[in-house]
């Protein structure tokens, strides 16, 4: 995703502002704008509301991330290789989720803002291809290696994907010891994926 470069200072200063701790309902819009080193006003210019900049940045966060993922994936050679990046991806995705996530209902968003965190239509569909391609990279691996017999639609493998991902991060939110059950979620999670595509 190509952004100007103010656009881009702006969704990195609010990634700033979150890692240092700060929860999205306390920024103010003077705060990210000192941050990303323009005025408030420039803000303004590119998101009509705070509420849109945030939601903005949340989904340019998960694109870049999809992004990566699908180059580390490409570079690693066999399944077990991207298998393995899958894994430290799902562990990323769960600290990830700690900081934003453990304080979501209190971040100060709208209900509707917060509803609509998968973006519009359009951006629905550019999420559902990213997920899509990445499980086809996986796949293809899988099938290479005699893993799997075939490449399934990519609708199934999204839906795979989400799935695996999905009760991963509930597995692990829901254990009492989650250190402890992180990895024999990830074991599982490899298990039910190969199963799925039997």
């Amino acid at each position: 995703m190509s952004l100007p470069e103010k656009k881009a200072a702006i969704f990195h200063a609010v990634f700033s502002l979150v890692e240092q701790g700060r929860r999205l309902a306390e920024l103010k819009v003077s705060e990210i704008a000192e941050a990303a080193g323009i005025g408030k006003g420039t803000i303004y210019e590119y998101f009509p509301s705070r509420e849109d900049l945030l939601r903005d940045a949340v989904l340019y966060s998960r694109a870049q991330g999809y992004q990566e993922l699908y180059g580390r994936l490409s570079a690693a050679r066999g399944f077990e290789a991207r298998w393995q990046v899958v894994e430290e991806a799902a562990r990323q995705l769960l600290q990830c989720g700690e900081v934003f996530l453990a304080h979501l209902p209190e971040q100060g968003l709208s209900a509707p803002v917060l509803q609509n965190l998968y973006g519009t239509p359009g951006e629905r569909a550019e999420i559902r291809r990213m997920v899509e391609s990445v499980m086809l990279c996986l796949t293809e691996s899988a099938v290479q290696e005699g893993l799997a017999p075939r490449i399934p639609s990519a609708a199934y493998l999204s839906m795979v994907g989400v799935g695996c991902i999905t009760a991963f991060l509930l597995r692990v939110a829901l254990c009492e010891q989650q250190e402890q059950e992180i990895v024999p979620a990830l074991a599982d999670c490899r298990r039910m994926y190969l199963l799925a595509l039997q």
